[in-house]
């Protein structure tokens, strides 16, 4: 399969958007853990592995987006477009694990009292991080309206949630200095593990949902909105040609959609190779386009015994 011109340019641009979500995040990284030992934050040291796990993933996710817009070979004769649902469930999986331990070592630290923490340093970097993070969000948000990337998307939702964490932290230690001198003073030592603690359940949400949609399309699970479409169309079509009955396949993986039609014509049908191809140019419009690169098989028969290859009964048209 050769490769579309503007498929090829939203590639580059893809990886452009990437790349550069990956210098940041690394920057963020180092600059996170070191700040996170000097200034004793636990949150900041999480910020900082975060970014640091989020590096990784989008480097594989770089990696993917450059595998995706490869032809065909012998090894991989169906494309590359499942690696990115892989690298998706893996790094919402580390992610909600790392939300997690995050959550846990909040409760330790406020239950053993909180901890000193150097505010005038932890300000700084909250506030320069959290300028970084929602800065590289919108670039990514305005640039994935025209791309529709589900790596980006991910990757974007990554900036946010670390955007969502600096924000608080910047809040939170902000708070604390404003207290030094207070009776309220004694918040400054339980401020890093009670932000962390409130804020670690809210980011789940985001690595949960992308967990969910990954893991569906890794196991092959068929969308219903996609199995609804093909259904229709092809109800309309047989009932237009004379069709006996067919059978449908479909589901999505990555950025491809896998259709096989299996389509039932009477035994003495006249249809010579030609018409038969004209139906499939025809079912295929019927379908429509679609923002995902689409694997259509259409077979036509009069043996019933080859409209179901199966151990289980797909959705069939008329019986």
């Amino acid at each position: 399969m050769s490769e579309d011109p503007s498929a090829a340019r939203m590639g580059s641009a893809e990886a452009r958007v990437l790349g550069a979500s990956l210098a940041l995040t690394v920057v963020v990284a180092i600059g996170g853990i070191i700040c996170g030992l000097i200034s004793g934050s636990m949150a900041i040291i999480f910020d900082g592995l975060f970014s640091g796990i989020d590096a990784a993933m989008t480097a594989v996710a770089l990696q993917v987006a450059r595998l995706v817009r490869r032809e065909t070979d012998m090894r991989h004769q169906f494309g590359y477009w499942h690696f990115e649902p892989l690298v998706l469930a893996l790094n919402s999986s580390v992610l909600t694990l790392l939300c997690i331990y995050a959550f846990v070592n909040a409760v330790a630290g406020l239950i053993n009292g909180g901890h000193a923490t150097e505010l005038g340093l932890a300000l700084v970097y909250s506030g320069l991080v959290s300028v970084g993070c929602i800065a590289m969000y919108v670039y990514q948000r305005t640039a994935n309206r025209a791309l529709k990337s589900d790596l980006v998307s991910l990757d974007m939702q990554g900036w946010l949630m670390s955007g969502v964490i600096s924000l608080a932290l910047l809040g939170s230690f902000g708070l604390a200095i404003l207290l030094r001198g207070t009776r309220f003073e004694g918040f400054a030592a339980i401020a890093d593990p009670l932000v962390l603690a409130l804020l670690a359940p809210l980011l789940l949400i985001g690595p949960v949902r992308a967990a969910r949609k990954a893991f569906r399309e890794v196991f092959m699970i068929t969308p219903p909105a996609l199995d609804r479409h093909v259904r229709a169309v092809l109800d309309d079509v047989a009932s237009r040609e004379g069709f006996l009955d067919y059978t449908s396949y479909s589901t999505k993986v990555g950025r491809a959609e896998f259709v096989e039609l299996y389509i039932l014509l009477p035994a003495d049908s006249q249809g010579g190779i030609g018409e038969l191809d004209a139906l499939r140019e025809h079912i295929e419009t019927a379908l429509g386009k679609s923002r995902n690169e689409r694997w259509l098989t259409v077979s036509f028969t009069a043996d019933p015994r080859w409209m179901k290859p199966r151990s289980w009964s797909p959705h069939t048209g008329r019986t």
